[in-house]
């Protein structure tokens, strides 16, 4: 199991990095063994609709959501945990 803690950072101004992470995980499904990734944390900086400036959680939501699906796509299982 890979454990992933927050990513909103990296949702927010990196999003590239974000996306080419997971497909690394992805490409390493079989030499890792891999069965689970579980993400531990915030996906997103706006936390939820209406926290900042108009339009930008649903920016972060649609690229952690075209992050993760690199896992989809790859056959592999993950889970969310709720961030604080």
């Amino acid at each position: 199991m890979i454990l992933l803690p927050d990513v909103q950072v990296m949702t927010q101004y990196y999003p590239e990095k974000l996306k080419h992470m997971m497909q690394w995980i992805a490409e390493h499904k079989e030499p890792l063994n891999l069965q689970m990734v579980m993400h531990l944390g915030d996906l997103t900086n706006g936390n939820f609709y209406g926290s900042r400036e108009e339009g930008v959680w649903e920016e972060e939501a649609n690229r952690a959501a075209a992050a993760f699906k690199a896992l989809e796509e790859g056959g592999i299982p993950y889970s969310h945990s709720f961030g604080n």
